[in-house]
């Protein structure tokens, strides 16, 4: 006859369960955690070897690289996910990069970085576009290499991280009109004062002759759009030194800088004190007047004495017309720079006629000529845009 348990023995088997029980799971909890904080730690190591790539291809040491550069860049896939909580890592997110005291990187993932160096608008930097290098004040001023003194034109630094934009303190190039009859190649179309639907031709072919000579690591990736303006040329492309407008075909191949940009001579002026509803604030490319940088009506800046129509006096942004022969507040006491210049072109085309281009003028203002193919008064000016670990 088959016996079955007794109460007693059930009891037993119940209690020695929850034990094992309270032994077993704990332990599978912590193995998941713990695998979950594995799988944590590899999305973050991903995150901070893309970074590290990122590093040591652009050449930065320390600095605050945003999610969104490192998906652009192809180093990660979006979205970026923080696994252990299967959530999304926003991209303006930053992996701040700092050495440490053994001169190795580290990483953190952040929301807010302050780990770049703020470059205020007009702070003189020494470049030499040649070797890619920083170099010195007295370099620049000998002229007996290709050290050049750059003006910082990025406005509110504080939001480009890692990067710096810079225009040439002097024209590179004299006398030359924004685009030609010969670079037109369209003798009916262009008319006697040329035509701006193809683009800055002639300035850029200029730029980039004199500017081949410079390091390849700066051949120009650029997108600037004309839309907003009646008489506009649609979108200059720049890829690696191609550059084309459209759907034309390419004006550059190998193209190192490119020129300043109406919105940014209104974006230095809002910066350097002119009311963000003034005419410097409302600046848009389909606008037409002459934009004095110092005249009180037209509050393109902010002069620290009054100064009369048509002088730039002490105004904060006099550096935009430094090295002009004929401007009578230059450093410039002499024809220091070549051909005699008055300003120089901006990438803007300008409304009301489709052969106007927006122009800075020694005089202290922001301009709209009227003749894209006038030769006798302004030449270009090179911007750049750089890693800031290169002066620091």
């Amino acid at each position: 006859m088959k016996r079955g348990f007794t109460l007693i023995e059930i009891l037993a088997v119940i209690v020695l369960l929850t034990l094992l029980m309270g032994l077993a799971v704990p332990a599978i909890i912590n193995s998941v955690n713990n695998k979950r904080d594995q799988i944590s730690d590899i999305s973050k190591e991903m995150i901070y070897d893309a970074a590290e790539l990122y590093l040591s291809e652009s050449g930065v040491d320390n600095l605050c690289i945003t999610l969104e550069e490192l998906v652009e860049d192809g180093k990660l896939v979006s979205p970026v996910k923080d696994l252990q909580n299967d959530k999304e890592i926003p991209l303006n997110y930053y992996v701040e990069v700092t050495k440490d005291e053994n001169g190795q990187n580290s990483y953190e993932i952040k929301s807010t970085c302050s780990a770049y160096t703020v470059y205020n608008p007009g702070k003189d930097v020494y470049y030499n576009p040649v070797t890619n290098k920083k170099c010195t004040q007295s370099e620049a001023l000998a002229k007996t290499s290709t050290c050049y003194m750059w003006r910082v034109i990025s406005v509110n630094d504080s939001t480009s991280k890692n990067k710096i934009t810079l225009q040439l303190d002097h024209n590179i190039v004299n006398l030359t009109a924004w685009v030609s009859k010969t670079d037109y190649n369209d003798d009916t179309n262009y008319g006697e004062n040329g035509n701006t639907n193809k683009g800055p031709i002639t300035a850029l072919k200029v730029l980039e002759e004199a500017t081949s000579g410079w390091h390849n690591d700066l051949k120009l990736t650029y997108s600037y759009n004309t839309s907003s303006a009646t008489n506009n040329y649609g979108t200059l492309s720049c890829t690696n030194g191609a550059c084309k407008v459209g759907n034309g075909s390419n004006i550059t191949t190998n193209l190192k800088a490119r020129m300043i940009t109406g919105e940014e001579v209104s974006a230095l002026t809002v910066a350097a004190g002119a009311a963000s509803n003034s005419r410097a604030g409302t600046w848009t490319l389909s606008s037409g007047a002459y934009y004095y940088f110092s005249r009180d009506d037209y509050v393109l800046g902010t002069p620290t004495t009054k100064v009369s129509q048509g002088e730039t006096g002490s105004t904060e942004l006099k550096w935009l017309v430094e090295n002009t022969y004929a401007h009578t507040n230059s450093k410039s006491t002499n024809n220091t720079y070549g051909s005699i210049n008055y300003g120089y072109w901006t990438l803007s085309p300008s409304s009301g006629t489709s052969s106007g281009a927006w122009y800075v003028y020694h005089d202290g203002g922001l301009a709209n000529s009227g003749d894209v193919s006038r030769l006798r008064s302004f030449g270009v000016r090179p911007v750049i845009t750089l890693n800031k670990s290169i002066f620091e």
